[in-house]
């Protein structure tokens, strides 16, 4: 798994020992998720307190996973070591689609986003992590209708192995005025479970 996620919410203060928070993103095999998140931190030992963290992911239609957290090493009061620490974890409970999920992994948080990197297993689900794939991004060669350039013509479609054909996105539109040279062209396509494919192909124009 791999998730870029935003968080909000923030922690319930300065130098407490509690924190909620809750936010939401993307999860790489999962595609779009809300989260929500509780930590406590243990300072029954005054030279080395200990966060724990308990983060609840759902993604809608699917069922939702919890992973359970600790800071690596000693921290100093949740609110603080958020902004700043690697928290290892792991899986413990799923519901519908994901009852028996495990694994495990590391979640890295600045404050304002989360970066969750692991592997979760479930039985009998496939993760869908395999990138949509494209069709026509191929060389394209034009001569030159004046000295803007040609306007060049392509058809670029993106079809994914588990959601069918995708819309690709491409940062020179068919149709568009090519300058002389050599330009290249860059499309993209993002199925439901955030798997992001990208395909480049160049259009030459000729004088």
């Amino acid at each position: 798994i791999n998730a870029n996620l935003t968080y909000f919410g923030g922690p319930d203060c300065e130098n407490c020992l509690g924190f909620s928070g809750e936010g939401h993103g993307m999860i790489r095999g999962l595609g779009a998720v809300r989260f929500t998140a509780i930590g406590h931190t243990d300072m029954s030992d005054p030279t080395c307190g200990k966060s724990t963290e308990q983060f609840t992911f759902e993604a809608p239609g699917k069922g939702t996973i919890v992973v359970n957290g600790t800071v690596e090493g000693c921290s100093t009061p949740f609110s603080a070591t958020f902004n700043r620490v690697k928290i290892d974890f792991s899986s413990t409970a799923g519901v519908d689609h994901f009852l028996g999920v495990t694994g495990s992994g590391s979640i890295v948080s600045n404050g304002a986003a989360i970066q969750l990197t692991g592997q979760l297993d479930a039985p009998g689900v496939t993760f869908d992590l395999a990138p949509p794939t494209f069709r026509g991004a191929v060389n394209h060669a034009a001569k030159s209708s004046g000295p803007a350039g040609a306007r060049v013509r392509f058809s670029v479609s993106a079809v994914d192995a588990v959601d069918g054909a995708l819309k690709a996105s491409c940062t020179h539109r068919s149709g568009s005025v090519f300058r002389i040279g050599i330009t290249r062209v860059t499309c993209s396509a993002t199925d439901s479970s955030a798997n992001r494919g990208r395909a480049t192909f160049s259009v030459k124009v000729t004088r």
